[in-house]
């Protein structure tokens, strides 16, 4: 299973002359452009407490993409980008870029978390890695393999990252595994059914942590929108439909003014959605927003300094659609952008 099945189912002179040669005339004045990520698609955001900033975890487009050139990280101040890591060749202590990857961010030790991931037809990635704000460390034992299209969060009341699902080599999964900074241990393998790629967020109010939809396999790939609660030693089944309708590709982050899990957008049953929900422990409520684009494949997060929901890129239909590379806004009201 790779990528692709995902995307159908949502779903760089200046010249030094010798001192006998003529001055080069001079060329345009003013500043130069302002650095910015080629952001695309199944890339992830996180809010990175200890920085004060969001976190880009950007991948790269799978054509002529070099396999030992190293994943990006970008910061988002509200106005600017800045790269945080990456740029070059990866070497041995930095990851090779990926798509589709697993990431969420430990509050308590204050690091970023990447596991797995893709890199073109079928190329998972087996490692985890974890970066402190300055350098990577790679882990190199045993855990959950090469994975594409898992979801991770960190939960907060049980001091362990949580991960599920994704697609494997030769299956789609349906186990959870916790990563406690060290170790990889297998939870469970009960609970939602084998998906990818669903949305797994921390809900710190209710301190459980809440999955939502995604596609299995049965005769065919098959949307859900089901909604599961982890407690810290088992899955509960919360509803078996819920509200939003069947979703892929649709991304979830924590809003603090709001105390709710939101779910923003992604490929639905009558196509790629502009819509947003928040889910308060019971069930998923409509929250009506002006000028929300329409994405999946997209990142998302919230910023708690600036008070803003923050979305990027993505795709506004399935297959080879363009690749957004926009930055929007949400205040609590209004969407803005693009940026």
């Amino acid at each position: 299973m790779n990528r692709r099945l995902v995307a159908v189912l949502g779903v760089a002179a200046l010249v030094l002359t010798g001192c006998d040669s003529p001055a080069a005339a001079p060329g345009p004045t003013g500043p130069p452009a302002p650095a910015r990520p080629a952001i695309g698609q199944w890339h992830d955001l996180v809010y990175h407490e200890r920085l004060g900033k969001t976190i880009l975890v950007n991948g790269g487009p799978e054509q002529a993409t070099d396999a030992d050139k190293a994943l990006e990280l970008w910061s988002w101040d509200g106005s600017s980008w800045r790269r945080l890591s990456g740029g070059g060749p990866a070497g041995a202590d930095a990851p090779r870029w990926r798509n589709f990857a697993a990431t969420a961010y430990d509050s308590d030790r204050g690091v970023l978390i990447v596991h797995g991931g893709l890199q073109g037809r079928g190329r998972q990635l087996p490692e985890t890695w974890e970066w402190d704000g300055t350098r990577w460390r790679k882990f190199s034992g045993d855990g959950p393999g090469g994975r594409e299209g898992a979801v991770m969060a960190y939960d907060q009341e049980h001091k362990v990252t949580l991960l599920f699902g994704g697609f494997g080599p030769d299956a789609v999964h349906g186990d959870t595994w916790a990563w406690d900074g060290t170790t990889w241990r297998q939870l469970t393998d009960a609970g939602p059914s084998p998906r990818a790629p669903a949305l797994m967020e921390y809900d710190p109010v209710r301190r459980d942590v809440v999955l939502y939809g995604g596609h299995v396999l049965g005769s065919g790939p098959v949307a859900v929108a089901d909604t599961w609660v982890w407690d810290g030693r088992a899955w509960s089944l919360r509803a078996a439909e819920s509200a939003p309708g069947t979703r892929v590709n649709a991304a979830a982050a924590f809003h603090s003014g709001l105390g709710r899990v939101l779910l923003a957008g992604g490929g639905g049953p009558i196509g790629t959605a502009n819509d947003l929900w928040g889910w308060d422990g019971t069930a998923w409520t409509r929250i009506e927003t002006a000028g929300q684009p329409a994405r999946q494949a997209h990142g998302l997060a919230y910023d708690p300094a600036r008070r803003r929901l923050v979305l990027t890129g993505g795709l506004d239909q399935p297959g080879t659609a363009a690749r957004y590379q926009d930055v929007w806004e949400w205040d609590g009201t209004t969407w803005a952008g693009p940026a």
